[in-house]
């Protein structure tokens, strides 16, 4: 129970992790870079693939890179400032995942030392065979 425990708040950071990057990675681009996105993104070999599995999909591309070009517009030179704060997020972020984990690990670990301490109280004592 600790190795899942443990494995789900690995799996959690990293994901929380991957998060921040691409949050770091778009506020370092500037306005002029997002339409390079979609010429990148065309050179890309599994693209015609990708249709039939998520239709739709070019258009919500389009929909967010304009989003991007707008927020990037508006922000300016506030996002140096954005991106610390990012990372100060995720570092908040990261403690509160470990320090959940580390709860739960010790209210496991008290559990299974009571299981071991008195069985009978939480398992019926077996009867012999009559």
């Amino acid at each position: 129970m600790r190795a899942l425990l443990w494995t789900l708040t690995l799996l959690t950071l990293a994901a929380w992790t991957g998060l921040a990057a691409l949050g770091h990675a778009l506020l370092g681009l500037t306005a002029s870079q997002v339409p390079d996105a979609e010429a990148l993104l065309a050179q890309w070999p599994w693209v015609e693939r990708l249709d039939p599995w998520l239709p739709g999909w070019r258009s919500l591309l389009a929909l967010g890179l304009a989003g991007t070009q707008l927020a990037l517009a508006v922000l300016g030179d506030w996002r140096g400032l954005l991106q610390g704060l990012l990372w100060t997020a995720w570092g908040l972020g990261s403690l509160l995942v470990l320090a959940v984990a580390a709860a739960l690990h010790a209210v496991v670990r008290e559990s299974a030392e009571a299981l071991r301490a008195a069985p009978d109280r939480i398992r019926p004592p077996r009867r012999p065979p009559a």
